[in-house]
Order: C-alpha cells, then sequence, then structure tokens
C-alpha cells in the first residue's frame, strides 16, 4: 500500500503529463480517487466508471419503482444521459431543457412529491459519492 501511495504521489508531481486530470479522462474516472485509479492501471482492483456507477443507479431506481409511466422512464434515462454528460445538475436544470420535453414544467409536473425526493436524493448519492 505504500509503494502505491508513493507512486501516486509520484505521478501527481510529473506535469504536465502524465497528471490526474489526464489519467481520469483518459479512464472515463471523473469522480473516481486517484488512489483507485493507481490501483486499476497497475492490475490490483478493479475501476468502476463515472458512467457506468451513474447507470447501476439509475437502473437500480428504475427496478424498484417498477410503475413508472413510459414519460417518466424516458424522463429518468434522459437525467441519467445528463448527469453522464455534464457531471453536474441543478435543481433548476430538472425544469429546463431537455427536461421540459417530457412535461411543460418538467420534473414538478412529471413526478408527485415522494419521487421527487427520492430522484433528488438519488442525483445526489450519485454526484457526491460516485
Amino acid at each position: 500500500m505504500k509503494k502505491l501511495n508513493q507512486l501516486a504521489a509520484t505521478l501527481q508531481e510529473n506535469d504536465p503529463y502524465p497528471t490526474e486530470e489526464n489519467f481520469k479522462k483518459a479512464y472515463e474516472a471523473r469522480k473516481v480517487k486517484f488512489l483507485d485509479l493507481i490501483k486499476y492501471i497497475m492490475g490490483v482492483s478493479g475501476l468502476v466508471t463515472f458512467p457506468q456507477k451513474v447507470t447501476t443507479a439509475f437502473d437500480g431506481f428504475i427496478a424498484e419503482h417498477n410503475n413508472l409511466t413510459t414519460k417518466q422512464i424516458q424522463f429518468i434515462l434522459t437525467l441519467q444521459s445528463f448527469i453522464i454528460e455534464n457531471g453536474e445538475l441543478s435543481k433548476k436544470d430538472l425544469v429546463s431543457e431537455p427536461f421540459t420535453k417530457f412535461h411543460n414544467n418538467g420534473f414538478l409536473g412529471l413526478f408527485d412529491h415522494q419521487l421527487q425526493q427520492e430522484i433528488l436524493q438519488l442525483t445526489d448519492r450519485i454526484l457526491n459519492y460516485a
């Protein structure tokens, strides 16, 4: 473990290449801890990319809520793509394009209060802990 930490520190010092940012881009690992990325590169452990984590979380949400309408599922899949592409989300985004394609009020018009809260909690977990 000490050697991995030393390697991670050495790689971080050698700008401009390779950098932590460059590695994260190359491995689609924007939200991965640098040490976990180094472990993956060295073959010590596996790596789950940000898009994989987002997809898994949303697949689980849809499976858990098996009574969603087609429009609601389309909204959630659009939300998934939005998060993967942008790496962030604000509440204001949920009532703007592309989410208003599904309802004029976007998120607020498509889901009841309970589901709104669950979706906000899901996106918070993904963006802050993925």
